[in-house]
């Protein structure tokens, strides 16, 4: 049985996928010109909401595949779902692998087989570290999906609370390391932190996506400026007091960044985008690009970073807009080609 469309995840991932390109493409630039210009601080507020993006991804992963009917098929999850995230992730190591391969000047069999080793690994682009822990996630989805829709409310409130308490526990460690250092470092909460705090978002994910009880829309709202300020503001004072730029407060495994990220989901999905059907229809059309432009937009920034690193605000900005652009465009036009559509978008040409 084919599960309704549900409108609101596509502009949540339009959402991720500009701030997973954005926040790639100001990297350098925070790091190089830590708090040196004003403009620096307009990216590290930008880049405060935009690092909510990994956690989004993986509650809107963990809330589409857990209450999907099919998850516990484990047919479908090695047939179906696995492919679609395997092959296109071996497509894109490859034309990573192609281009160090180009650029180097050790062209050799055996250069390109340790390339090729090196990406069975680990990720050939810091960027690609998200396609391994989703992966490792999709594997283990079936145990999950089936735990998950065995939760009565007492248990539901059960794993809720732990969720919290893991959260919390990190936004602790990033305010005040020392303590949480000698008093919150327990094995057994270290070992419930698994795919590096990942898991959290993921489940997380699943609940924000089941209820059906409304929250007032101020209060996401109100809760998502105080985030977005608080990450801001410690992320300047940490940077201005050692004199380099510090992303503890924007770790996208921590507490704050994945509060954040909750706040944004819920205001999405309760805004009724179906009220606005042109902007629907738009971003169903672009929504399934996203995973082929998150997976090619790390190509192009290794082009343009070749011959131009952006360091100020205006150009980051401007850039990211750019990438995101062309890797969309590019998405686009290889998922009308039928051998390249499941091999680089994971885009089967039968259901479009």
């Amino acid at each position: 049985m084919k599960r309704p469309h549900i409108a609101y995840i596509d502009p949540l991932r339009l959402f991720a996928c500009l701030s997973v390109v954005f926040m790639h493409t100001a990297a350098d630039a925070l790091r190089y010109e830590a708090a040196a210009r004003s403009g620096w601080y307009v990216l590290a507020a930008v880049s405060s909401l935009a690092f909510c993006a990994v956690p989004l991804f993986f509650m809107i992963s963990g809330y589409l595949l857990t209450d999907s009917p099919q998850t516990c098929d484990v047919g479908v999850l090695v047939k179906r779902r696995l492919p679609r995230l395997v092959i296109p992730l071996a497509f894109w190591s490859a034309a990573h692998i192609a281009l160090t391969v180009i650029r180097s000047s050790d062209r050799s069999v055996s250069a390109i087989a340790r390339s090729v080793l090196d990406a069975l690994q680990s990720p050939v682009n810091i960027s690609f570290w998200f396609m391994y822990t989703l992966i490792a996630l999709y594997l283990v989805s079936p145990v999950l999906c089936t735990g998950l829709r065995a939760l009565n409310r007492r248990g539901a409130i059960f794993i809720s609370s732990l969720i919290a308490l893991l959260l919390l526990r990190s936004v602790v460690k990033i305010i005040f390391p020392q303590f949480a250092a000698r008093y919150l470092s327990f094995d057994v909460l270290d070992s419930l932190e698994m795919f590096g705090s990942n898991l959290c978002a993921f489940v997380l994910g699943w609940f924000l996506g089941r209820t059906r009880r409304r929250v007032p829309q101020l209060l996401p709202c109100a809760l998502l400026l105080l985030l977005w300020g608080g990450i801001t503001a410690g992320t300047v004072v940490l940077t201005k007091r050692t004199g380099e730029y510090q992303a503890a407060f924007q770790s996208q495994t921590a507490g704050f960044e994945v509060a954040l990220a909750a706040c944004v989901f819920l205001l999405v999905k309760q805004s009724r985008i179906s009220r606005f059907p042109k902007i629907a229809r738009a971003a169903q059309t672009l929504a399934p690009l996203t995973f082929p432009v998150y997976l090619c937009h790390a190509l192009l920034l290794r082009l343009l970073f070749a011959f131009w690193t952006p360091l100020s605000a205006a150009a980051v900005i401007a850039a990211s807009l750019a990438i995101f652009a062309v890797s969309m465009l590019g998405a686009w036009m290889l998922s009308k080609i039928p051998v390249l559509s499941y091999l680089s978008c994971g885009i089967s040409q039968k259901k479009q």
